[in-house]
């Protein structure tokens, strides 16, 4: 070995040891969890690979079936027992649950990509602490979201990794020794990793808002979850990689062990990747699900070389290599046209609109108060014009958010309180009705719409009965899509009142108090009796919902 070879396996250690030392920090249980279950595997596969290569479809059915087998066991035990051990696998489960409920309603096509968090509300337990926008395991994650072509898909994919790296490489008889062009120096792979690995910190700085944190540990903690930990996989699977093709290797026999080596850790890794992700949710991260696939690909172009297959190398033709450049060049260019630059451009207005509106508002308190000159009312007009008119430029850039369109109802709303115009309170309306249409699934939009309605009712009495009614229908959509949202069941059940529907809103009622029994119920069986429970429902909501249940029952005695 040169002494250039050398430095390898010091560099895999660097990056491993800071690999372990981030599992430290953060405390993460599935990651250490799936770094443990990694470690086992690899040691399962170095201690049975002669058996393994002899039988490896043996192998692979075995391993399927323990995993089949593993799966059905948590779903009895759950299902026994309603729950899973300890306090995060008891959450995990009530995830689950809500996500099967979704599976079956949206088992074909899925709800969309990142829409799991839309639909979760409709579905999720009342105990439950909050709303997550992800079922923390990889298989429900996707079949949820990407439908039953997707999940289909992704197992075929896995699979077929899988088979490719457990099947043995197939000798050639007709080359006993197999020449791979490799690379000429160690300069090349130095100038590989520093561009993979400011890719891949620039690509995940430009995905990830670091403006809502507030403390230093908060930024650090980011920091070595969203950049360092992914640079630190890439670089170590790329050294990996090259480091298996040394140059002081010109040629390389049939079924060559240290490349066999290099094959089982890096699929024993992808085992241990996959059982972290059964019960967490890092694949859907762009950086660590992306390397999940670039680790497969090395392992895989590794065993093709360990084989000696001929056709390890790709190539092309120049003719092909320029009409493949361009057409890569020109996908990308429509990505950051069409996507990345109106996105960008939607989302640098409403940051303004809401900096306008926030300035808008503070002006208007300060009148209110006379702390402020009178020229100052119109002041906070304009300013509230101009959040509004930002705004509104946010949504016809951006024609599929539905935020903008929300936040301009608000403003809207707001112009007509001052106003009292009908012709405001039809553009508030005709706004959030807009925003329902760009996100029919998101409970917030029905819930601010009915709102106003019921601020309508009060100040318009002639037109009360309608604006109830109106109110009433947006509210119950708004309780389909968040059945156990505590706060709507009472604002439904206080409208119910108004309309002498008094059975509807005991029960509306009712349920509101059972559910935050439920929560408040399984949060002292998680911290215990002593611990202090928080309050989910504020507690004049509560006081409110039990005095209007007394009396209601009252009546109907």
């Amino acid at each position: 070995m040169k002494k250039t070879d050398r430095i390898f396996p010091l560099l895999a250690i660097f990056v491993l040891l800071c690999q372990l030392a981030a599992f430290i920090l953060l405390q993460s249980k599935g990651g250490m969890g799936g770094l443990a279950a990694a470690v086992a595997l690899c040691l399962i596969l170095w201690l049975g690979k002669d058996s393994l290569k002899k039988h490896w479809r043996s192998g692979l059915a075995v391993g399927a079936a323990l995993m089949l087998l593993a799966i059905l066991a948590v779903v009895l035990y759950g299902m026994r027992t309603g729950r899973l051990p300890g306090n995060s696998m008891w959450l995990r489960w009530q995830y689950w649950q809500a996500s099967a409920a979704m599976i079956a309603d949206h088992w074909l096509t899925g709800v969309g990509g990142h829409n799991f968090s839309q639909y979760y509300p409709r579905y999720m337990n009342g105990a439950a602490p909050e709303v997550v926008s992800d079922p923390h395991c990889i298989l429900l994650s996707i079949w949820s979201q990407w439908g039953l072509l997707g999940i289909i898909g992704f197992l075929w994919a896995a699979a077929a990794v899988f088979i490719t790296l457990a099947r043995p490489a197939e000798r050639n008889s007709d080359i006993a020794m197999l020449p791979v062009p490799l690379q000429p120096s160690g300069k090349r792979m130095w100038i590989w990793s520093i561009t993979i690995l400011s890719a891949v910190v620039l690509i995940r700085w430009a995905v990830s808002s670091l403006g809502m944190l507030t403390s230093e540990a908060e930024r650090a903690g980011v920091f070595i979850v969203s950049f360092a930990m992914p640079a630190a996989v890439w670089f170590l699977i790329f050294i990996i990689a090259w480091g298996a093709l040394s140059e002081n290797a010109k040629t390389f026999p049939a079924n060559n062990t240290p490349l066999w080596g290099s094959v089982l850790f890096l699929g024993g890794g992808l085992l241990g990747y996959l059982a972290h992700n059964g019960i967490d949710m890092a694949f859907t991260q762009p950086g660590v699900g992306t390397c999940f696939w670039a680790t497969a690909a090395a392992a895989i172009s590794i065993k093709r070389i360990s084989g000696g297959q001929k056709d390890t190398v790709f190539s092309l033709k120049k003719a092909s290599g320029i009409l493949a450049a361009c057409l890569v060049l020109a996908a990308a260019a429509g990505l950051w046209i069409l996507v990345i630059f109106p996105f960008n451009r939607a989302y640098g207005k409403m940051k303004q609109a809401q900096s306008q509106a926030l300035v808008a508002a503070n002006l208007r308190e300060a009148y209110k108060e006379g702390l402020v000159p009178d020229f100052s009312a119109e002041r906070w007009k304009f300013t509230r014009q101009q959040a509004l008119s930002l705004a509104q430029a946010a949504g016809q850039i951006n024609r599929l958010d539905p935020e903008a369109s929300d936040f301009a109802g608000g403003l809207l709303g707001s112009q007509w309180r001052q106003s009292l115009q009908a012709e405001d309170l039809q553009a508030a309306v005709q706004k959030y009705q807009e925003a329902i249409r760009r996100d029919p699934a998101h409970f917030r939009y029905y819930r601010d719409l009915a709102r106003l309605y019921q601020e309508a009712a009060i100040i318009n009495s002639r037109e009360k009965a309608e604006y109830q009614r109106q109110a009433a229908g947006y509210l119950e959509q708004a309780l389909q899509r968040y059945p156990v949202k505590s706060e709507l069941l009472i604002e439904y059940g206080r409208l119910m009142v108004e309309l002498q529907e008094k059975e509807k809103a005991l029960a509306s009622f009712d349920q509101a108090i059972a559910i935050e029994n439920a929560f408040l119920s399984q949060q002292r069986a998680m911290w215990g009796e002593a611990a202090e429970t928080p309050w989910r429902l504020r507690p004049e909501l509560r006081k409110y919902a039990e005095t209007q249940i007394e009396i209601l029952r009252k009546e109907f005695r």
